[in-house]
């Protein structure tokens, strides 16, 4: 949905659940160039694919501020790809689904999107893409905003809001700190939370973290 080529959408954690302390027992998606090995993808700006205009991405692998090492999961899974097997939408049946381990949600069309709310319990994610995508999608998904000025236009266009900061920002008004975060003391995971699920929710804020936290804020490219 995002520029046009190829992309896979991978589901894990259906046998064994995810051992994320953060998110806890969901079901997590990946979304990945079904051509370019995540690595080449990310190398080469081929990732834009799968993270649209994300200002965490980088340019060529150098400046990520990205939470997600693209060379563990995102490569191993894209190694798999000769044994994977086809989503049954049964799956999903009271299971809660974190949209977008790696890769935005909004790379996928809204109908699918959709199909899997609908049978789920519950499902969160995020898309830096609000200002361009299917705005059906802010039902389903929090906007992602890197800024104050992100957040005030993400909620002009009607967006429930997740906001990256750094440690030492201010909560703004009307922000819940995310209760899964270090800051929050991790009063419980994602799958106990749900506010980040889109909708009529309240608008999250959480300290920028992962590997490239130092990198967050600079422009490259």
């Amino acid at each position: 949905m995002l520029d046009g080529k190829p992309i896979f959408m991978v589901l894990t954690g259906t046998e064994q659940p995810s051992r994320n302390s953060k998110t806890g027992p969901m079901l997590q998606t990946w979304i990945l160039r079904s051509d370019v090995n995540p690595l080449d993808a990310m190398r080469f700006n081929e990732d834009v694919s799968i993270c649209g205009n994300c200002p965490l991405r980088g340019s060529e692998g150098k400046g990520r501020s990205c939470y997600v090492t693209v060379a563990r999961a995102p490569y191993q899974i894209y190694k798999s790809k000769p044994n994977l097997k086809k989503i049954k939408k049964h799956i999903f049946k009271n299971r809660a689904v974190r949209l977008g381990a790696y890769g935005d949600p909004a790379a996928i069309p809204t109908e699918v999107i959709a199909d899997i709310r609908k049978r789920a319990i519950m499902t969160t994610g995020y898309t830096h893409q609000w200002r361009t995508c299917d705005q059906d999608l802010k039902q389903f998904m929090m906007a992602s905003c890197d800024s104050e000025q992100d957040r005030e236009e993400a909620k002009a266009l009607g967006w429930a809001t997740l906001r990256v900061k750094k440690a030492d920002d201010s909560k703004l008004p009307g922000e819940v700190t995310c209760p899964a975060s270090e800051e929050a003391g991790k009063k419980m995971t994602c799958y106990n939370c749900g506010l980040c699920r889109g909708g009529d929710t309240s608008d999250v804020v959480i300290n920028v973290h992962g590997v490239g936290f130092r990198n967050f804020g600079r422009v490259y490219g």
